[in-house]
């Protein structure tokens, strides 16, 4: 015959009835105790002393008991079981969300004269990439390209908060006092065309070099392509907020400019309505004079329209 087993809830369950019924059992002896005084009381003389004693003892045998009673009822513990393991989370690629870090504050490496620079500039100013601003933008690029011999500008690239430019510079320094003169130059023009007054930059430039082939082929097509990281782009289309339009260099266009195309085959630019510089002085740009950013970089490849920032 098989035995009936009793679960947790029916174990649970008696032990509360039992408890109740000693709990009545106590009250019940309290009771006849406190009785027999009474009677006891009735047939003697000191009344008064033996009901007094037949309190305090019910008293304390009924605090006792229910202290001895009255513990706190057991609790059961929960039986870890042993369940599937959660698979790792992938790691996030490409930076935190959040506010962008500063520029940290150390000393610049000495740069080459033989390899081009990144730099990028942000500003705290959000409208740099307009048919308003843009044009002022582009001017004081080409001042500030042409008012050092030992400083050059030789692509760029405007966006909405920020600047990409590929520079050449002779040493560490003339780069500080070429960059410093471009920030100063933007800074007036733009705030004086909008009306504005006070700082324009938001931090120091950033700066990386480039020393090989690739690395300036992957740097050409970042900040030509760049307006394609931030919008929607299509496949045949070239930036007019950047030096693109003066580019020899793409692969569909078999190394010629678009500018110097005939205007029935000039690919369509995005958005319209950016004229280009009126005289020549205006072309913020200049020839690249180091062999990686003028014939090196062809070696790794030329870059194509439709070819995103890597």
């Amino acid at each position: 015959m098989k035995m009936r087993r009793l679960s947790s809830s029916n174990c649970s369950g008696g032990r509360y009835a039992l408890r109740r019924l000693s709990r009545s059992l106590v009250m019940a002896a309290s009771l006849l105790v406190v009785a027999l005084s009474l009677s006891v009381v009735a047939t003697s003389h000191s009344g008064n002393e033996v009901l007094i004693s037949a309190l305090i003892t019910a008293s304390l045998f009924d605090v006792k008991t229910r202290k001895r009673l009255e513990r706190k009822r057991p609790v059961q513990l929960a039986l870890p079981m042993p369940g599937v393991p959660k698979k790792p989370k992938a790691a996030r690629r490409g930076p935190k969300p959040g506010p962008r870090g500063l520029v940290r504050h150390r000393a610049r490496e000495a740069s080459s004269p033989l390899h081009p620079l990144h730099v990028v500039m942000r500003s705290k100013f959000r409208s740099l990439r307009s048919q308003f601003v843009f044009p002022t933008l582009r001017k004081a690029l080409a001042d500030a390209t042409r008012a050092r011999a030992d400083f050059r500008i030789t692509q760029f690239s405007v966006q909405g908060d920020h600047v990409h430019l590929l520079v050449e510079a002779d040493s560490k320094q003339a780069l500080s006092r070429g960059m410093q003169g471009l920030a100063i130059r933007i800074a007036r023009q733009v705030n004086r065309l909008v009306s504005r007054s006070g700082k324009l930059w938001a931090d120091r430039f950033f700066s990386r070099a480039l020393s090989s082939p690739r690395s300036v082929r992957n740097a050409l097509a970042y900040v030509l392509n760049n307006f394609k990281k931030h919008r929607a782009a299509g496949a045949a289309q070239i930036d007019p907020y950047s030096s693109a339009p003066y580019f020899a260099g793409f692969r569909e266009l078999r190394g010629k400019p678009p500018w110097d195309l005939p205007c029935s085959r000039r690919l369509p630019l995005t958005p319209q309505g950016v004229p280009p510089p009126a005289f020549d002085d205006e072309v913020p740009i200049l020839e690249a004079c180091t062999w990686l950013a003028r014939v090196g970089w062809r070696k790794a490849g030329l870059v194509a329209i439709a070819e995103g920032p890597i």
